[in-house]
């Protein structure tokens, strides 16, 4: 059962950690287990092992930073609601590497139909442009209806 949980509750790399460690170690050793188990619980709130330890060094230095749950939900809850478009009864009923994932979805669609800024043009369409130019291009369009 409690494999079950761990398949379904986590991506498929981070339960075969886990669920490895384990199998190898029995419930015997659970200091073997700090380091899967913590990457399960950042699996299951969306949240990278790198994210997370980038997070705590920041942490360390700030003052009174216990409630540090609350944001993150709320950003989950925003991007679910705001960004997707979806229910709040879809939003909570979704994992939080769903709503990361859906939104990723969204990013990289509005970059496909509107580009992003690495987007390299031919020339900047605000500077003038030379009577030649425009004699050069207008000769280019005849071409392409003649």
């Amino acid at each position: 059962m409690i494999v079950d949980i761990i398949v379904e509750g986590t991506d498929q790399v981070t339960a075969s950690k886990l669920v490895n460690s384990i199998s190898s170690h029995g419930v015997r050793e659970l200091g073997a287990l700090v380091e899967p188990l913590s990457d399960f619980a950042f699996a299951l709130l969306g949240i990278d092992r790198k994210e997370a330890e980038a997070t705590s060094e920041r942490v360390a230095k700030t003052p009174d930073t216990s409630d540090w749950i609350t944001p993150h939900l709320e950003t989950l809850f925003e991007i679910g609601t705001g960004w997707l478009g979806w229910s709040s009864a879809d939003t909570w009923a979704a994992t939080p590497t769903e709503i990361m994932i859906a939104q990723r979805g969204l990013i990289a669609k509005l970059k496909a139909i509107h580009g992003t800024p690495d987007d390299k043009q031919e020339g900047d369409p605000r500077q003038p442009v030379s009577p030649d130019q425009v004699k050069e291009g207008l000769a280019t369009l005849r071409g392409l209806v003649l």
